[in-house]
């Protein structure tokens, strides 16, 4: 078992972009090629990892400029990235929080970096999203050891279910008794492991710094 390190994150300007992939969020997004909507249907339909989404539900998202697509302009801007915050629920201070989901990288782009300064797609994703939108209170959940990885190298904190606002712990825990082995999510099985809640930088500083837990 090791731990892996949770630092912050790097600012945009720091960082050295892929070459040929371009990130587009809020009215560059807008006025683009509008296909990606459909691109990301696919790609989130039968992920044993993602929720279904469909356009109808992307494209609010993506008026208030919530999403972040990532094209490939060497594949005639196929998308090949794609993360979204998703508005969950006020806590008991009136905060609204944010549940960042909607994540994914196509197989054939995954841990792909041209050039060896390069961020990979998934990293610049996060870190893109979570510099634009710092400001806002962000949390997710994943069982995918990777994604999970990624969230605490690009300055994440993973922490306990139980330490989320009451009303996020509930909102957030949608997943089937197929998956939770109980009709109540506040007892899920599969809660802080294999199933873990990770929480911006900034949100876990405003949560008062609830202890950080290490993943394996």
């Amino acid at each position: 078992v090791h731990n892996v390190a949770q630092t912050e994150p790097p600012m945009k300007s720091q960082l050295t972009r892929t070459p040929g992939i371009v990130y587009l969020s809020g009215k560059d997004l807008l006025i683009h090629d509008d296909r990606w909507y459909a691109e990301v249907e696919v790609a989130t339909q039968g992920s044993e990892h993602l929720l279904n989404k469909t356009r109808k539900e992307l494209e609010p998202a993506a008026r208030q400029g919530l999403v972040t697509i990532a094209f490939d302009t060497t594949q005639g801007d196929r998308l090949v990235g794609c993360i979204v915050l998703w508005e969950l629920a006020p806590d008991h201070a009136g905060r609204m929080w944010y549940e960042l989901g909607t994540f994914l990288v196509v197989p054939d782009h995954r841990f792909k970096a041209r050039g060896p300064k390069a961020m990979p797609i998934a990293d610049e994703l996060t870190v893109r999203l979570l510099d634009e939108h710092a400001d806002r209170m962000i949390m997710c959940t994943t069982t995918n050891p990777g994604a999970g990885h990624t969230f605490i190298r690009d300055g994440m904190r993973a922490v306990s279910f139980h330490a989320l606002p009451a009303a996020i712990h509930r909102e957030t825990c949608i997943c089937p008794i197929a998956k939770t082995g109980t009709v109540n999510n506040l007892f899920c099985r599969i809660k802080n492991g294999p199933c873990h809640a990770f929480v911006s930088h900034n949100t876990w500083e405003r949560m008062g710094c609830p202890p950080v837990i290490h993943l394996a």
